[in-house]
């Protein structure tokens, strides 16, 4: 596959068991996968023992570096280790030379080695990845600053939102989160068939994998006159235990332990398993939870922290108390007993499982790191902040936490903000009245109403005196146009300590969750200061008119993400935003304090994109959060650029916008595409006949060129 990815990855990986060992696994994956997308990746690491067929195909890649370790349990142990480190050392040494990104997975005998490399590293741009028990038994080195030094230094990244938060306890500073990848081809290519009453356990025979919890629950349900068919995938200390227990509870018929099983086979047994069961005290992101939603089981997991995330209770998946096997026992029977049920959790998972779990999605989280350092350099946001929020907000937590930075700390002051709605109205009465109507179904309540009205001619202004008189009504005696209109209703929200500002077109009617959903990103990041919904064309059903903004800074050109597409869930991310459009714009108090009012220069059009363009410079973030929705009967006041009117300040706005906020180099490049644009234009116009836009084009082009002030437009 052709791709325009090009830098150098250097991926350090502790194992390099690919088919025993969890990060191995997924190291091993995402070496393939990003070669495959033609990226140079080497990848390094120990290999103590030839134990899978995988390892020799493994080693046919030369960019793989496999490191045979030295010490032994004997008298010179503590030698051999010495050894190791120092040979460590010189392998990351040399591995780093060439590599503009290194990729570090795991500690434990690195940590050394890795301290001793750090000189050779302190150039490069480094992520560290925490993933499973090696984040949770994260300690930092006696005789070196080693938290300051990553603190400092590296990008780092944990693999559930629950190890983030532990590490941070730590004193680290966690960057983001990316979720552990599920091998979509593996455990896709076996049919599912789902044997009545046969689960599963996959998980090492350790305490912390809570077998023995799976054990008593296969026993409960054997007292209630359940014979189910238990197998336990995994090997450990506590297997000869697990077995006398069987005997106890006299399910010895019930249960089979099949040991260490290859990690290509597990979806061989996962087919066969009704159900799924996990026990754990504790977990990260486990992988096996991913593959079984894929696979087909329905999962039943104890709540061991990293499964609650990528499971929602009911939906995707059943949640219990741990260390509690009677409430197991039940969830169990409770589904064995409801085909239905298990079918649509089952479908939930699967769809959940491919749209969040898979290598493209989780690897092409990692790329997008990659270029966001490359690009950016360290200690820079990423996006995955919004990774974060919206997670936050899936969780219904966002009365609980604020982003402060990257650190999520708790939320002391969780009030509602008040909401100040302004809506324009200028002749459209119909489309106000739907507007209106949208508002008062509204599930948030701290909000107050505002009418300005433009002129209108229509009885606009009597009828919504009489039918809407809790709705505040500005009536101006000329057509001010959108910015200066809405600016002398910014000033009575300001006065009146409103909380935020809400921009909304007339020609709109909202989703009745739509300003709640807006506010949430607000109370997580107070970095955040604009903000608008997902807009869908009225008329077209699930048709998108605008997922998000985006600007071409050399063309001067606008565009709308998702224009014109078929939503199917492509664009359900809180995403960053050049621009929101004004059709629906919620503005922080903090911003309109910082940068003023809007530029009443642009009478119509362009005005919302130089206002976000003023708040991303003067530090704020604008976002699309995309559970906000609504529908836009688009350019029913202008009429677009067809229309004279739209024509010409569509025309002269872009002009006065670039003058105002480009570089010279992007307005020499602007200049020469506008030309060539508008040329275009025109000569089109006149092939179709449109006579009645070139004038106004002509108009326009000349009143953006010799407009010097901004309160200078002509009309």
């Amino acid at each position: 596959m052709k791709n325009t990815i090009k830098f150098k990855l250097g991926i350090i990986s502790p194992v390099l068991i690919p088919d025993d060992v969890g990060m191995a696994i997924s190291n091993w994956t995402k070496f393939k996968w990003l070669s495959a997308k033609g990226v140079d990746v080497k990848m390094i690491g120990f290999s103590p023992k030839m134990s899978t067929e995988e390892i020799p195909q493994m080693y046919r890649y030369p960019n793989i570096k496999r490191i045979t370790p030295f010490f032994r349990r004997n008298k010179f142990g503590f030698f051999h280790k010495i050894l190791d480190i120092l040979m460590l050392y010189r392998e990351i040494s040399k591995f780093a030379e060439d590599r503009d990104i290194i990729e570090i997975h795991g500690w434990s005998l690195w940590n050394t080695a890795l301290i001793l490399a750090w000189y050779r590293l302190r150039k490069k741009k480094v992520i560290q990845v925490f993933v499973g028990r090696d984040g949770w038994d994260y300690i930092p080195a006696k005789f070196f600053d080693l938290k300051r030094m990553i603190n400092r230094r590296y990008t780092t990244i944990a693999n559930s939102y629950c190890l983030k938060d532990e590490l941070t306890k730590k004193g680290l500073r966690i960057d983001g989160v990316i979720w552990t990848e599920v091998s979509r081809n593996l455990f896709l290519q076996d049919g599912y068939c789902g044997k009545k009453n046969h689960t599963i356990t996959v998980k090492d025979l350790y305490p912390i994998g809570g077998a023995d919890i799976v054990l008593e629950a296969i026993g409960v349900l054997k007292k209630r006159g359940i014979d189910v068919k238990h197998k336990f995938l995994g090997e450990g200390p506590l297997l000869n235990s697990l077995k006398k227990r069987c005997k106890e509870l006299g399910i010895e018929r019930n249960v089979e332990f099949m040991g260490h099983v290859k990690h290509h086979e597990v979806s061989r047994y996962l087919k066969d398993a009704q159900i799924k069961i996990l026990g754990s005290r504790l977990e990260s992101c486990p992988h096996v939870v991913g593959e079984a939603m894929i696979m087909g089981p329905v999962v039943v997991s104890t709540r061991c922290k990293g499964s609650e995330e990528i499971i929602k209770n009911g939906e995707t998946g059943i949640v219990v108390k741990e260390n509690t096997p009677e409430a197991i026992a039940s969830e169990v029977m409770s589904l064995m007993a409801d085909k239905r049920r298990i079918k649509a959790i089952r479908e939930h998972a699967r769809k959940f499982a491919i749209k969040n779990l898979v290598e493209e999605v989780i690897f092409g989280k990692f790329v997008f790191v990659y270029k966001a350092l490359l690009k950016k350099g360290m200690r820079k946001k990423l996006q995955l902040d919004n990774f974060t929020m919206q997670k936050i907000i899936d969780n219904e937590l966002e009365n609980k936490v604020v982003l402060q930075g990257n650190i999520l700390t708790e939320n002391h002051n969780p009030k509602e903000p008040s909401v100040f709605i302004i809506i324009l109205n200028h002749n459209g009465k119909e489309d106000t009245i739907e507007c209106l109507e949208s508002i008062k179904a509204q599930t948030y309540k701290n909000y107050k109403a505002c009418i300005v009205d433009n002129a209108s001619t229509d009885g606009s202004r009597d009828y919504f005196k009489e039918h809407f008189p809790l709705a505040m009504l500005i009536e101006n005696k000329t057509n001010l146009g959108f910015a200066e209109a809405n600016n002398i209703a910014i000033r009575r929200a300001m006065k009146q300590g409103f909380d935020s500002v809400l921009l909304l077109n007339n020609d709109t009617k909202i989703a009745s969750n739509m300003l709640n959903e807006l506010i949430k990103p607000m109370k997580i990041n107070s970095a955040i200061g604009i903000v608008g919904p997902k807009m869908y064309y009225y008329d077209k059903q699930n048709i998108l008119w605008f997922a998000r903004g985006r600007m071409d800074w050399k063309t001067g050109v606008t565009s709308h993400v998702g224009g014109m597409k078929q939503d199917y869930g492509q664009y359900d991310e809180i995403c960053d935003s050049d621009f929101i459009s004004g059709c629906a714009l919620l503005i922080r108090r903090n911003v309109i304090n910082k940068i003023g009012l809007m530029d009443e220069g642009y009478f119509y059009y362009q005005e919302d994109i130089d206002y976000c363009t003023k708040a991303i410079k003067a530090g704020f973030k604008c976002v699309v959060a995309p559970r906000a929705k609504l529908r836009h009967k688009v350019a029913r006041t202008s009429g677009g650029s067809e229309n004279p009117f739209g024509a010409f300040y569509k025309t002269r706005n872009r002009i006065i916008f670039m003058k105002k906020n480009a570089t010279i180099p992007q307005i020499i490049s602007f200049s020469w595409y506008f030309f060539v644009e508008n040329t275009i234009h025109i000569l089109s116009a006149v092939k179709r006949r449109n006579f009645k836009i070139i004038m106004p084009r002509i108009k326009g082009i000349v009143a953006g060129i010799i407009t010097t002030d901004r309160g200078i437009y002509v009309r």
